[in-house]
């Protein structure tokens, strides 16, 4: 038989046992428990800390770039990415700046986690990766190769003649070839043809037609649709009277008269008599006046971009990008705006960008064909 004693004993270990699996189960759930909150403590410092991982990245590359004579700017792209465009000596080896972007960027825990290079001009391009979420792209050339975003950009700004003021005359200062659209008939026409002359900037007729809405702003010189080919003849002469020594022609609103394509037969012989080159706004998706114009083997083209029509900032940088889009695709792009203050900021920051980015802006007078 066995004794109390060894009974005793047999429960009292038998008790300690389920205790010390009880203790271990409590402390495995609380551990769960807690887990979560740690790591979303942890997330939430990652996020925290990568609100200025970018900027901080970006000083390591401009440190790593401060070692060689290179030119780089930074370039925001429409999705509100960014890119890097570096430039080289053309006797400085681009592996030479790779691998040592690649060193810098590895001591601060960042990574080159893609790279490609075309075998004929050695040029690289390299997106970097912090923790994630931080990310951007580096473009490496050299100095005497042509930029990756060629092409050419003709931009015409349109509605000049109502006011006369500091915004005007700074339209005319900004360092590119744009051309400048002049409603005839308008206030101040007279004097902003004087003002585009002084500065050898594109002059181009901004000519008013009657749109589909009948709401519309009525200008002294406008085609309508009621007019017959005596009366628009008249009037064009008119309108050549108001803007001497323009060089092309494009629509002002016009939906209406450029879906006709009688009228336009009659608009547009008148303007290649002057020797005027067109391009069609496109204020409708039905418009024939390019088809027109092209019949007549009149220099003509059509508008790809409003840049504009939202007065939004960022919409207008956004479409001013656009442009480039475009122009890298097509070798060309036409784009048009209109002579307001904040299409001038516009203007005045991001076409200096743009230009560095190796697009070229253009007369119109260039593209048309």
């Amino acid at each position: 038989m066995t004794s109390w004693g060894e009974k005793f004993k047999k429960y009292y270990i038998i008790l300690c046992s389920l205790i010390i699996c009880f203790l271990f189960l409590f402390l495995l759930k609380i551990i769960t428990e807690k887990s979560p909150e740690k790591e979303s403590k942890t997330c939430d410092n990652t996020i925290q800390t990568n609100k200025y991982s970018e900027e901080y990245l970006q000083q390591v590359l401009k440190q790593a770039l401060d070692l060689y004579d290179v030119e780089y700017t930074l370039y925001p792209l429409s999705n509100g990415s960014q890119e890097w465009y570096v430039r080289v000596p053309s006797d400085l080896p681009i592996p030479s700046v790779h691998l040592t972007l690649k060193r810098n960027f590895e001591a601060v825990g960042a990574q080159i986690y893609s790279g490609n290079s075309e075998p004929t001009s050695g040029r690289i391009s390299l997106a970097v990766r912090y923790s994630d979420s931080c990310f951007f792209k580096i473009y490496i050339l050299h100095k005497n190769e042509k930029g990756w975003g060629e092409g050419l950009i003709a931009l015409i700004i349109d509605d000049f003649g109502y006011r006369f003021n500091s915004t005007i005359k700074d339209f005319f200062n900004i360092s590119a070839d744009l051309s400048y659209s002049v409603i005839p008939g308008t206030r101040y026409c007279s004097k902003i043809i004087e003002e585009i002359k002084k500065h050898n900037c594109e002059l181009m007729l901004h000519l008013p037609m009657e749109p589909i809405n009948n709401h519309f702003q009525r200008e002294e010189m406008i085609i309508l649709s009621t007019m017959d080919e005596y009366q628009i003849n008249s009037l064009i002469q008119e309108v050549f009277n108001s803007v001497p020594g323009a060089v092309g022609m494009n629509n002002h609103m016009g939906s209406k008269i450029t879906e006709n394509r009688d009228m336009m037969k009659i608009i547009l012989r008148r303007m290649k008599q002057k020797g005027l080159f067109f391009v069609d706004s496109r204020t409708s998706v039905n418009s024939v006046a390019l088809d027109v114009a092209q019949e007549l083997n009149i220099p003509s083209a059509k508008r790809d971009v409003f840049i504009d029509n939202e007065n939004k900032r960022d919409a207008i940088k956004d479409k001013l990008w656009e442009l480039t889009q475009i122009a890298e695709k097509r070798g060309v792009a036409i784009g048009i705006g209109h002579c307001s203050q904040l299409t001038l900021d516009v203007l005045q920051t991001e076409v200096p960008k743009i230009q560095q980015r190796g697009f070229k802006f253009v007369k119109v007078s260039k593209v048309v064909h």
